[in-house]
């Protein structure tokens, strides 16, 4: 076949446009791009028998066979929304419906359930997994990693399983301000111990931010846990699905506090983790601020992105929330990760109230799972180079 070159916009239910969507080739997910501010895109596509995906988080996919696709028109994709699970909180101001000794079988019956379902052997995810950075609603980066990941079980030793990831292909998108910013950052400003941090950093490299956003383990989250019987509340959903939370809290007065939550979706009949979120919210005051060094003050500006430079910083407050979901489904009778993602907002502010805010979302699309005859890659394999795009995100370009 044939180049052809498809154009089109992502749009939601009430048929506003979609910024950042990632659009994608199923079969063949290193041909794709990402939507502009108003919801365009174009990709040139090769192979008819493919199938272009669309997704955003909080969104469904939404799959269109290329052969059906009219290309001599701008062709529309809406995206139906996916309501983030920690929405099912609401059950969380509901009475318990069981005593604790209910609760503890119920929680020693999922805890045997989750190792039926995640035996300790390698699974093999293809995936693709978009991360953005907002700052006041204006994409500041954006970034998408294209590869395979491998789980290897401890097999019971202490601690949680590791991940491979095996990089084919990333692409990035960085606003014109905060590039020209990085390029221009006058290093003479920066502290000893702060030139060695960002000796460490690699711009090139961007698979230790999906590798963060990937490591979830449901197993030894749960383990960690369960036993804690008092901090559990069991709410019935309908005839199939039960609503288990956790709470945890730290409280410094004055100083620090924080909270971290669990939700799980629970079969009633199988005791089967269908989806699981966790949530942390956290809030810091330092009693007589930090002043910023001159290279923090630099960064903050690029971070920033206002009119006006700001001058002086003393940090007073931070307050953050972090909400990390997982999607399961069952696949050759086992239970398989379908979907990740992610959102954090960070809020600075100093003695004045001056304001500066950081927003993240990711999500981690599972394009197909690999659960026999897999092999963990070789030290050589994964130090392998692969290739890094720059996306250009108007259509008219």
């Amino acid at each position: 076949m044939l180049a052809v070159t498809v154009v089109g916009v992502v749009i939601d239910e009430q048929l506003a446009p979609i910024a950042y969507a990632s659009i994608y080739l199923q079969n063949n997910p290193k041909t794709g791009t990402i939507s502009d501010n108003n919801g365009l895109f174009k990709l040139e596509i090769r192979d008819k028998n493919d199938i272009l995906t669309v997704s955003f988080i909080g969104y469904k996919n939404v799959t269109v066979p290329v052969r059906s696709l009219n290309l001599t028109d701008t062709i529309r994709l809406k995206l139906k929304e996916q309501p983030i699970l920690l929405e099912d909180a609401i059950v969380w101001a509901k009475p318990p419906k069981y005593d604790r000794k209910t609760t503890k079988e119920i929680l020693e019956k999922i805890r045997v359930q989750l190792n039926n379902d995640f035996p300790d052997i390698l699974r093999k995810y293809r995936v693709v997994s978009d991360v953005s950075i907002y700052n006041e609603g204006q994409v500041m980066a954006f970034d998408e990693w294209i590869g395979n990941i491998v789980e290897v079980p401890n097999k019971g030793k202490k601690g949680r399983d590791s991940l491979q990831m095996k990089t084919e292909l990333t692409k990035f998108y960085i606003n014109a301000e905060i590039d020209s910013g990085i390029k221009y950052f006058d290093t003479k400003l920066l502290k000893k111990k702060e030139k060695k941090a960002l000796q460490n950093i690699n711009f090139n490299n961007s698979t230790p931010v999906h590798k963060m956003f990937w490591a979830l383990d449901i197993k030894m989250l749960f383990e960690d846990n369960y036993r804690e019987t008092g901090r559990w509340n069991i709410t019935e959903k309908g005839q199939k699905k039960w609503i288990l939370t956790y709470t945890k809290t730290f409280n410094l007065p004055g100083i620090a506090k924080s909270e971290m939550k669990l939700l799980l979706t629970v079969d009633r009949q199988t005791y089967s983790v269908l989806n699981l979120s966790q949530s942390v919210n956290a809030s810091a005051n330092i009693p007589f601020g930090y002043k910023l060094s001159a290279a923090q003050l630099a960064a903050l500006n690029l971070i920033n992105l206002q009119e006006d430079d700001i001058t002086k910083y003393r940090l007073k407050r931070i307050n953050g929330t972090i909400q990390h979901n997982v999607l399961f489904k069952r696949e050759n009778n086992q239970m398989v990760v379908a979907e990740k993602n992610w959102i954090s907002n960070v809020n600075l502010s100093d003695k004045n109230n001056q304001e500066v805010k950081l927003h993240n979302k990711s999500t981690l699309k599972v394009i197909s799972v690999q659960t026999s005859g897999v092999k963990a890659y070789s030290n050589a394999q994964l130090s392998q180079t692969a290739p890094r795009q720059i996306i250009h995100t108007s259509p008219l370009q």
